[in-house]
């Protein structure tokens, strides 16, 4: 029960519901629970049973492995203006390098692509879409990010007929794979909202990731600069220099919050490997 634990204590959180299906797991909540003081309400049940039975403001899902046997549930149950966060530990199958259970779980085509860590995220988001949109919702992606082994979004749902429709029209096939989510990852407002109440407790990358976040493009992929310099036999030139000279033609460039040796632009590839190419070879004379 920590994370739900946390939200009362943390983000004022009144009305808090701790649902695992271990109840030893809820046996430790309620002590921890009472430890800090916190009055939740305390469920010991499959999660689809809870979601399908009750509606709620906020749910945070967190399962082990794939979220997907539960996300049409947390579609229904969620309200109008309320907040999901749902969490993915199955990075293989949604990052491309497990195509055959891509498609029983997240039911899309996918490749292993040289921006795998942004295609996770995106296939996720895809799939979260496709399930809110059965009941006429859809969500505003307010953040998303890819660590170590899980990737995680966040986002505010709506259930307005105009906003399902442009959701709609976001999911497409990029890069011969898909359908996936091409839209916003990020409510840059948000992330800088965020940034501003982050704590020197807090770890130094999860600061990264946001300022990263708040300035980061809308655009599909990233170029991960370490794989096109090995590919064009230079050095990895200054990821700032590549950004100056790429924005310094006219196009749009920004770091990527969830691969920090990658730039994201609007540029073509072929602009972007010239770029490298010149700056890499510079930089290693």
């Amino acid at each position: 029960g920590i994370r739900g634990l946390r939200y009362a204590v943390e983000s004022g959180v009144k009305d808090i519901i701790l649902n695992d299906v271990n109840p030893a797991a809820i046996e430790l909540a309620k002590k921890n629970a009472i430890r800090l003081g916190v009055d939740a309400e305390f469920v010991s049940e499959d999660a689809n049973i809870l979601l399908h039975t009750r509606r709620f403001a906020g749910i945070d899902l967190d399962p082990f492995g794939s979220p997907s046997p539960f996300l049409q549930a947390t579609a229904r149950s969620i309200v109008h203006n309320g907040v999901f966060l749902v969490t993915a530990t199955d990075t293989s199958p949604l990052a491309g390098s497990s195509p055959n259970a891509t498609v029983r779980k997240y039911h899309t085509n996918v490749k292993k692509l040289p921006w795998y860590r942004e295609l996770a995220v995106r296939v996720l988001w895809g799939y979260v879409q496709h399930h809110l949109m059965v009941w006429e919702k859809a969500a505003i992606p307010v953040f998303s990010f890819f660590v170590e082994h899980h990737v995680r979004v966040a986002g505010r749902v709506l259930k307005k007929p105009s906003f399902v429709s442009r959701c709609a029209e976001m999911i497409r096939i990029v890069d011969n794979v898909g359908p996936i989510w091409t839209g916003p990852l990020h409510d840059r407002e948000t992330v800088r909202s965020a940034l501003g109440g982050w704590d020197e407790d807090y770890t130094k990358v999860s600061r990264k990731i946001l300022e990263i976040a708040a300035e980061e493009i809308d655009v599909v992929g990233y170029y991960n600069l370490h794989f096109l310099a090995r590919e064009l036999g230079v050095s990895v030139p200054p990821i700032d220099d590549v950004l100056s000279e790429l924005m310094g033609m006219g196009y749009t460039a920004s770091r990527s919050s969830l691969e920090f040796r990658a730039v994201k632009t609007d540029a073509p590839k072929e602009v972007v490997m010239e770029v490298v190419k010149r700056l890499g070879r510079s930089s290693s004379t």
